[in-house]
């Protein structure tokens, strides 16, 4: 079994689960629902690798069990507080997420089929995504790299905060202000820089295991899909809400990476 043999069939698992995604988007029309997928499909495709792969690779039994739990466990976490967090803000609350909303406007056709495809997009990526951990696979490792562990927790820990302040925010101040508490002092998106890092410590806990630097396209591909395509969406619907006072905050504070990073986006 090789990794590209792995990859594909991590595919064809994300578009089954984005195509029921799909289905139950036909139902409750919240584009944004694709979110919780996107969460809960990293804990099913890794969980996949340990439970229906992983038993394949004989001569590594010991190291899989050995590296496989910790991963799991770090991707649960990430997955359960994500999930749970989108689900109760806005599925639960039938919240329309302006993103996606700007998303279908676009389109020349409102067809349904469009946001098939906008979710088969999301699934070829959440399959990319999690060549963050198919190498672990076939590591020979009993090394446990803490490092990397310290990282993703960093990183949960941080997303979550960050998405508490925000939302903390909006429920205390005015629509025309910007949040500028906390960490939205340091960035623009502290969400997804620390959604960057925790993908940076799984890619390099099993870089540390495996040697195998594709691993780190993992964060690279998601800093690309924050910075050009999720972010600018957003960025676009704040400027056109918010205007000269978003344009301030855009001067005066770094796009994903914190200030002390010393970068401007």
């Amino acid at each position: 079994m090789t990794l590209f043999f792995v990859l594909v069939q991590h595919l064809c698992i994300s578009l089954v689960l984005t195509s029921i995604t799909w289905l139950i988007f036909l139902k409750v029309k919240n584009m944004s629902i694709i979110d919780i997928t996107w969460g809960l499909g990293f804990f099913i495709l890794i969980s996949y690798d340990y439970f229906f792969l992983a038993p394949m690779f004989i001569n590594n039994s010991y190291d899989l069990s050995f590296h496989f739990p910790i991963l799991i466990f770090l991707v649960l976490i990430w997955s359960t507080r994500l999930s749970l967090f989108l689900f109760i803000t806005r599925i639960r609350n039938q919240h329309l997420d302006a993103r996606y909303e700007s998303i279908k406007n676009s389109w020349k056709s409102k067809s349904s089929v469009n946001v098939l495809f906008n979710y088969w997009f999301q699934g070829v990526l959440q399959a990319i995504l999690s060549l963050a951990f198919i190498p672990i696979l076939f590591s020979s490792s009993t090394n446990l790299p803490l490092l990397p562990i310290f990282i993703c927790f960093i990183g949960i820990i941080g997303e979550a905060l960050a998405d508490y302040q925000l939302l903390i925010f909006k429920q205390q101040d005015s629509s025309e202000l910007i949040c500028q508490n906390g960490l939205w002092r340091f960035s623009r998106h502290p969400n997804y820089f620390f959604d960057i890092l925790f993908w940076t410590g799984i890619a390099y806990y099993t870089y540390l295991a495996t040697q195998n630097i594709i691993v780190f396209v993992s964060p690279i591909l998601l800093y690309v899909i924050m910075r050009f395509v999720t972010g600018r969406i957003s960025e676009r619907l704040s400027l056109q809400k918010k205007g000269d006072s978003y344009k301030s905050y855009q001067k005066n504070t770094f796009m994903i990476f914190p200030k002390l990073f010393n970068r401007k986006h």
